[in-house]
């Protein structure tokens, strides 16, 4: 399975963190960095084609390398294109609308 932009995916375990470049993401109003731990079943959009940015539906924007997402997450669908570029829903509204093509009935 290839990650793409637009795509969504949910989180199926229990031990999935985010990372940069070092292993942790900044956390610039606190001075500090850490790796934040994603809650199972969260929901995450991959948002920029760089490995790999994404958002939350709490719009926390995150990094994690393939493997960690293939590791611990699943494909739950693609956005609709205009939906993704045009920017004007957060990932919360795209999830309560279905603005996205599910792999699977939910």
């Amino acid at each position: 399975m290839d990650i793409k932009v637009g795509q969504i995916w949910q989180v199926v375990t229990h031990d999935f963190y985010s990372s940069d470049k070092t292993g942790k993401i900044a956390i610039r109003e606190f001075n500090r960095n850490a790796l934040i731990n994603l809650n199972k079943d969260e929901y995450l959009e991959i948002r920029y084609p760089f490995e790999w940015h994404f958002r939350t539906v709490d719009n926390l924007y995150l990094h994690a390398y393939p493997t960690e997402i293939l590791k611990h997450c699943r494909f739950v669908g693609q956005i609709d294109e205009k939906i993704w570029f045009g920017n004007q829903h957060n990932l919360k509204q795209i999830l309560e609308e279905k603005l996205y093509k599910p792999i699977r009935e939910e």
